[in-house]
């Protein structure tokens, strides 16, 4: 099998991919919709030939000889080597992370970039690929972790210790939401389609507003002159 004939039925599974998450997300939203526009970009990269230098490594758009050390360049099929792999998979991680942000997440991207740029060979792509499907992963997780309020204002009982958190998205009725959960996080109007629901906060190390800065609401079952005396 040619680099050619692999190049094209990579992007055609891709795209068939693609498309399906494109269709799951219209029906259940969520991951699927981070998902598609992922998996569609990716196979649109796998339409650009790149070459690359075995001698000096280096990696171009251009046809060979090399332009730093004038050896021949063969044709590696796809933008997934090198340094162009990891130019073209750190810019989809941030637009995922732009549409997207999870706090899990960047650890990971850091790792990966610096697996790119320290490792070589084989063992770079190895752990590179671990990275990227761990960033995927941790991306879909309907879980992250707060800082001081960055999802929203923290609604409900005062509460302490290691604990998750609802994150409601929205215009919630904050006295219903108070029964149900206890306490929950406002994550605001501006909605997504892939955000998290449960928040891993814990005060004391700064995952979250302090028990001081947490809004406690009355009872539901207090007299109006109750309410107004705990305000």
């Amino acid at each position: 099998m040619t680099w050619e004939t692999l190049r094209r039925s990579k992007r055609t599974v891709l795209v068939v991919l693609g498309l399906i998450f494109f269709v799951c997300s219209i029906g259940w939203g969520g991951p699927f919709t981070i998902l598609a526009p992922l998996v569609l970009s990716l196979s649109s990269l796998l339409s650009f030939r790149v070459f690359h230098c075995s001698r000096c490594g280096n990696d171009s758009f251009f046809s060979p000889p090399c332009k730093k050390c004038g050896a021949e360049m063969i044709s590696t099929g796809s933008l997934f080597s090198g340094n162009l792999k990891l130019a073209a998979e750190l810019s989809e991680a941030l637009v995922c992370l732009f549409f997207s942000f999870r706090f899990t997440c960047v650890p990971i991207l850091i790792c990966h970039f610096l697996f790119g740029i320290v490792l070589k060979g084989q063992k770079r792509d190895r752990w590179m690929n671990v990275t990227a499907i761990a960033f995927v992963v941790f991306l879909c997780l309907p879980a992250d972790v707060e800082f001081g309020s960055f999802h929203g204002p923290h609604w409900g009982v005062q509460r302490s210790g290691p604990r998750f958190v609802r994150l409601v998205m929205g215009m919630p009725r904050i006295h219903r939401l108070v029964e149900r959960h206890g306490e929950f996080i406002s994550g605001g109007c501006a909605v997504m389609g892939n955000e998290q629901h449960w928040l891993f906060v814990w005060e004391d190390f700064g995952m979250g507003e302090e028990a001081s800065a947490v809004r406690v609401l009355p009872r539901l079952n207090t007299t109006p002159d109750q309410r107004s005396s705990t305000r």
